[in-house]
């Protein structure tokens, strides 16, 4: 009896030390997981920070794009009036 109780608690120590190995492996992978996650966070806020950036400097360029191109057509708006009253006279 003494030889099968001290295979009993040999196998009961063995899968107690299988168990708590796998319980820390199981934590570390957990843990792995989370920081990747944040991780993947903070690049997605970086790409979207960095595209709201390149928008709002496309849209500023478009702004001034359209306002040089008002002030222009004002400017041929003008000589075409005073070509208008001319020819009218």
């Amino acid at each position: 009896m003494s030889k099968h109780k001290d295979k009993t608690a040999a196998v009961t120590e063995t899968t107690k030390a299988v168990a708590a190995e796998a319980n820390a492996a199981i934590a570390a992978t957990t843990e792995s997981a989370v920081e990747a996650a944040k991780k993947a966070d903070s690049i997605v806020d970086e790409v979207f920070d960095t595209v709201t950036v390149w928008a709002a400097k496309g849209l500023s360029a478009a702004k001034r794009g359209l306002e040089a191109s008002a002030r222009w057509l004002d400017a041929r708006a003008k000589v075409v009036g005073e070509l208008a009253t001319k020819l009218q006279a």
